[in-house]
């Protein structure tokens, strides 16, 4: 898991094992940071996505399946629909 600013500079690195899901480090890696973290298409439990909500943080991902669709303002959509970091 990478955190980066809206710079492209990196400011949290964070690399786990292939079987294990980067969302159960997530709240730990973005502890002090605020705004919105994009990521790709995983499940996200309500308690995590509250969680980072409470934190400050907005979290962005595709909708998988058995999950609940969110409305995105068009730039939100944007960025999260972009392949490159910066």
């Amino acid at each position: 898991m990478v955190i980066i600013n809206n710079k492209g500079e990196i400011m949290s690195v964070k690399i786990t094992k292939g079987n294990k899901s980067d969302l159960s480090i997530a709240s730990v890696i973005s502890e002090g940071l605020s705004g919105k973290l994009f990521g790709d298409k995983a499940y996200i439990s309500k308690k995590l996505f509250h969680q980072l909500l409470t934190n400050g943080l907005r979290l962005f991902t595709n909708v998988g399946k058995d999950m609940k669709t969110y409305l995105l303002d068009i730039q939100d959509n944007r960025l999260l629909n972009k392949r490159s970091l910066n």
